[in-house]
């Protein structure tokens, strides 16, 4: 059952990740697709404050992800190589998204919102595996 769950998470994680560059390339080829990223854009930005809102999750993120790194270093128990690998994947899925932040807009990239969202859900999904992989590792037999 825990397998089938990783992978299901894993599998979302990819589509989501995947779904960063549909709607990326999508909005640049097609111009439906380049008038509703434009048109939920303004929507956005007039109802909510959401380059504040990027910040946040930004901030947010890595400070699970630091939260991950201290408690995966602090465990005392040996962990597989399966939950080190998850706290890797977790940490440069983490920094991604923070250098897209920081580093984008939505001059620059007309779908910067949708792919933002996107990337955060990702790492998010992995932050919760890693999390689990954390948790439960030592435990097993």
């Amino acid at each position: 059952m825990k397998k089938k769950l990783y992978m299901i998470a894993t599998v979302i994680e990819a589509l989501l990740l995947a779904g960063v560059f549909a709607v990326n390339y999508f909005t640049r080829k097609k111009m439906g697709m380049a008038r509703y990223v434009a048109y939920k854009n303004f929507q956005w930005e007039e109802s909510y404050r959401i380059d504040l809102l990027v910040y946040i999750a930004a901030a947010v993120l890595l400070i699970l992800t630091v939260l991950l790194l201290v408690m995966t270093i602090v465990r005392k128990r040996k962990h597989n190589k399966i939950v080190y690998l998850m706290v890797g994947v977790t940490a440069v899925l983490t920094l991604w998204y923070g250098w897209f932040v920081l580093t984008g807009s939505r001059e620059q990239q007309r779908s910067y919102y949708f792919a933002g969202i996107l990337y955060a859900a990702a790492a998010l999904i992995q932050m919760i595996k890693a999390y689990t992989g954390v948790i439960v590792s030592g435990y097993e037999k």
